[in-house]
């Protein structure tokens, strides 16, 4: 069969194998023949929320993992909403969804919405703290989802609520950011483990991807401070990955 390559394979790929659309149509798929050289456009599966919804920006949403498990397509995104911080494309809160389809083409998106977000893993004092960077994947053996998230915070008091009333929130803050883990089950109830040990000690750690083979964690990040230096890690635990 000529177009045999799944939708999952397509995404699961770096990210030269996602396509980012203009504002009115932020995420499209192709499906990939076997020999890599037609594309067949299958249009926007994905779109950005209403105004007022927790992804109404039109920088989300953004593609972070796609699994097919039991005939279901779950594709987690990050998405973000209007709020005090100004900078950055205006994304406050930026936090993770999840969308599901039986096709791989017409998604729905979850009803409870977001499923993770920065307050799940930091206290929250600005507008600005957000999940900015973020790689999900099912993995067989373990037969769990496992995430990596790059939270940014400023620290200080968790005084600021995710949606509703901005008067507690600060705004337009210097963050820090670190890498947290947290594994789900069925793919919407996370459980958050804590920072992840071991990856490059510096400022504004943020995730890029990661893979689980035999046993081993492969994990890849950078940081935003001093020349967006690269790192590499490697580990038997999830969560100290060294």
């Amino acid at each position: 069969m000529k177009y045999l390559t799944s939708i999952i394979r397509t995404l699961s790929l770096a990210l030269t194998a996602t396509l980012f659309l203009p504002p009115s149509s932020l995420y499209a798929l192709d499906v990939i023949p076997e020999d890599l050289s037609t594309w067949v456009e299958k249009g926007t599966v994905l779109t950005y929320g209403t105004p007022g919804s927790w992804d109404e920006k039109a920088r989300g949403p953004y593609p972070i993992g796609v699994t097919k498990k039991e005939g279901i397509f779950y594709l987690h995104y990050l998405g973000g909403f209007d709020g005090c911080w100004n900078a950055d494309g205006d994304i406050n809160h930026r936090s993770v969804g999840l969308a599901t389809s039986t096709d791989g083409i017409n998604f729905t998106k979850h009803a409870g919405n977001p499923i993770l977000k920065p307050h799940d893993f930091v206290s929250v004092s600005s507008h600005e703290e957000g999940i900015r960077t973020a790689k999900i994947r099912y993995l067989p053996g373990p037969g769990m989802w496992l995430g990596y998230f790059g939270v940014e915070s400023p620290g200080g008091a968790d005084n600021c609520p995710f949606m509703g009333t901005t008067a507690q929130c600060g705004c337009n803050i210097p963050v820090d950011a670190s890498i947290y883990a947290a594994t789900s089950t069925d793919g919407i109830n996370w459980t958050p483990k804590g920072e992840v040990s071991g990856v490059y000690n510096g400022q504004e750690k943020y995730i890029d991807d990661f893979q689980y083979r035999n046993g081993e964690y492969y994990l890849w990040s950078h940081r935003a401070q001093g020349g967006q230096g690269h790192s590499a890690s490697k580990g038997t635990d999830s969560m100290p990955v060294s």
